[in-house]
């Protein structure tokens, strides 16, 4: 062939640019790791590394909702739905009362985005449950600011063929090529 690889399951958590009052009020992603203009992000050319049958994951939070979308399509994907992921506490399980300035952000979302006709490979167990155990549904401790679930790619992976491409990695991943 010619040696380029093209990806039938990409994950992404952009780097989402807020207008914050200041870098580190309120929790300020920008205090926490660079951030990137949606423009910017948009360009990527993640339509010319997805595979002609492909499935998009990519993490959002409500205040980019329409970014999200936009992005979605914007890589060449069409928006088929998405669910969301409750933020608990990790020592008492609670839901985590988050920062925000309408709402006490609790939760973000995965926006899954599809490229021509992708085909599971097995039939795992559906979504309810991915982020901590069918008891629980989409409830999962937070962790580091930004650090995601672990599971999603697990599942993800269980569920579609490889070669994987992680875009905005935080951490080098087995069987993944991460970005």
């Amino acid at each position: 062939g010619n040696g380029i690889v093209l990806y039938p399951l990409i994950v992404a958590d952009p780097p989402w640019a807020y207008r914050n009052f200041s870098d580190t009020a309120h929790g300020a992603v920008r205090s926490h790791y660079d951030t990137v203009p949606f423009a910017d992000i948009a360009a990527i050319p993640v339509a010319s590394w997805a595979a002609p049958d492909c499935i998009l994951a990519c993490w959002g939070t409500w205040p980019k909702l329409d970014e999200g979308t936009d992005l979605v399509r914007a890589w060449g994907f069409d928006f088929v739905t998405g669910f969301p992921w409750i933020k608990t506490t990790p020592s008492s399980g609670e839901i985590y009362r988050g920062i925000g300035f309408w709402t006490m952000s609790c939760s973000e979302f995965v926006m899954s985005g599809r490229r021509g006709a992708p085909k599971r490979v097995a039939k795992t167990a559906a979504a309810i449950g991915l982020l901590a155990g069918e008891d629980r549904q989409f409830y999962c401790p937070r962790a580091k600011h930004s650090a995601k679930p672990e599971d999603l790619q697990s599942w993800l992976a269980a569920q579609f063929a490889g070669p994987y491409l992680e875009l905005f990695a935080r951490r080098l991943r087995p069987g993944w090529t991460t970005w």
